[in-house]
């Protein structure tokens, strides 16, 4: 049995890797980039990524926290202040109020250069975001990960200080309400079926509007 095999076997909590790495608690997958990377406008750099929702009344981050910390002094001391620029990993989700998905969360970014392992229940690997889809990896859904940690900046570099967790592997847990939204209607409901044969406007005509000339 390989080690990653068997890490993703040892339940859903926190399991600390025989290579040093972390397995996250299951979460909540939000703008999942696991296929293809993808930028932003802070940083040209394209890197694969995703925002992990988790639901501290369900979960325990005490071993990510105390990973975090640990990452922190052996970069900065044991006995390091943290300054008030220093970034930290752990978010609240009241820093997106416009986000319903992210009401009493916490949530931690977390990314790789690297395009990540990402496996199905039963290990076997999974290439589709479809929501819906038993296959698939999707905003909505349910997974744990293997994360790596570092800390960065400080030191004279002139960087502003901080820790990160970086992204190894995905593993889904179980499907969920996709977020964004997902499918919006039958389109049988909305449209008729058109005659591929005809052009004729009546194809195009909404008999609910009234024909009138109303200005917008």
């Amino acid at each position: 049995m390989t080690t990653t095999t068997k890490l993703l076997k040892e339940g859903l909590g926190h399991t600390e890797t025989a290579n040093g790495f972390v397995i996250t608690p299951k979460f909540r997958v939000s703008y999942p980039h696991l296929f293809k990377p993808s930028g932003n406008k802070f940083n040209d750099k394209m890197k694969y990524s995703i925002s992990m929702l988790f639901d501290e009344s369900e979960v325990d981050l005490k071993k990510l926290k105390a990973f975090a910390k640990s990452v922190v002094a052996d970069r900065f001391g044991k006995d390091y202040k943290m300054p008030s620029n220093f970034t930290k990993p752990f978010r609240q989700g009241d820093e997106r109020p416009n986000d319903p998905a992210y009401e009493n969360m916490v949530f931690i970014n977390c990314n790789t250069e690297r395009r990540p392992a990402v496996v199905n229940q039963r290990n076997l690997e999974i290439n589709s975001g479809e929501p819906g889809d038993e296959a698939s990896i999707y905003a909505g859904c349910y997974a744990r990960a293997e994360v790596s940690c570092y800390a960065y900046g400080g030191l004279d570099t002139g960087m502003k200080p901080g820790v990160a967790f970086g992204l190894r592997m995905v593993q889904k847990v179980d499907d969920g309400e996709p977020l964004g939204g997902g499918a919006v209607g039958n389109p049988n409901d909305v449209f008729a079926v058109l005659d591929e044969s005809s052009d004729d406007a009546s194809n195009y005509e909404d008999a609910s509007l009234d024909d009138d000339d109303t200005d917008f």
